[in-house]
């Protein structure tokens, strides 16, 4: 889906030529589950699988900050997977966490509602949450790693850091 991952094959011994790249599609079918009457809120959105590769941790760590600067802001954490490990940095009456695989009717409320869609990621290939984050137009914050940069027009569609900044 990416050159990034197209190079990774390519050094596995695949011929270049016999490799090629289709970028991820736009998940917009989801924007026919959206409501009219839903609104965006100060919502920082942390969507998909829960998988430590996600950097969810990382988020935590920098929701501290941006939360306790921005007091009518929130996080939502929405997908499934283990969320044991992060529970001491959940228990914050601004952090919601929905925590099970969502309908289509989820995703578009929660991508409604969100006004930032973060990508804390510490490493990818790829990710089928920027595509829906755009079908809903959504800026996103996401790490500059695999190939999560070709997706994202810095400045223009989202924002790029560095893997691992809190700040």
């Amino acid at each position: 889906l990416t050159e990034q991952g197209k190079n990774i094959l390519v050094k596995q011994g695949k011929p270049a030529n016999h490799v090629m790249v289709v970028p991820h599609g736009v998940y917009d079918f989801f924007t026919q589950y959206a409501q009219a009457d839903q609104t965006q809120e100060n919502e920082i959105l942390f969507f998909g699988r829960i998988e430590p590769y996600k950097g969810l941790d990382i988020l935590l760590k920098a929701a501290q900050g941006v939360l306790s600067r921005h007091p009518d802001w929130v996080l939502r954490i929405a997908g499934g997977g283990d969320i044991s490990p992060y529970e001491k940095e959940l228990a914050n009456e601004r952090i919601f966490v929905t925590n099970r695989f969502l309908s289509n009717e989820e995703v578009a409320d929660f991508m409604q509602r969100a006004a930032i869609v973060a990508l804390p990621y510490i490493s990818a290939s790829q990710s089928g949450v920027i595509p829906t984050a755009f079908a809903f137009k959504k800026p996103v914050i996401a790490t500059r790693v695999g190939g999560i940069p070709e997706m994202i027009d810095d400045g223009k569609t989202g924002i790029l850091i560095p893997p691992n900044d809190v700040q």
